[in-house]
């Protein structure tokens, strides 16, 4: 475990201990909410960014299979 020295502001320590928690737990699992958050936000962007790339294979592959698509769909 590594040690980490952090200063907090004065208006946010009065926040924490009106809250009654304990300091490093809730530290912590904030920490580790920001780093999910991070973690999705990262993945969304390099989903996108891959969508993006592959624009015009998917738009041929689905014109070359549009027929087949409506293969044996009843018309409503």
């Amino acid at each position: 475990m590594s040690l980490i020295t952090l200063n907090i502001p004065d208006d946010i320590d009065k926040e924490l201990a009106e809250m009654s928690v304990k300091r490093e737990e809730f530290l912590l699992e904030a920490l580790k909410e920001k780093i999910n958050s991070q973690r999705h936000s990262n993945l969304e962007e390099l989903l996108a960014e891959g969508y993006k790339e592959r624009k015009t294979e998917n738009t041929v592959l689905s014109k070359d299979f549009f027929h087949t698509d409506l293969e044996n769909w009843n018309e409503y």
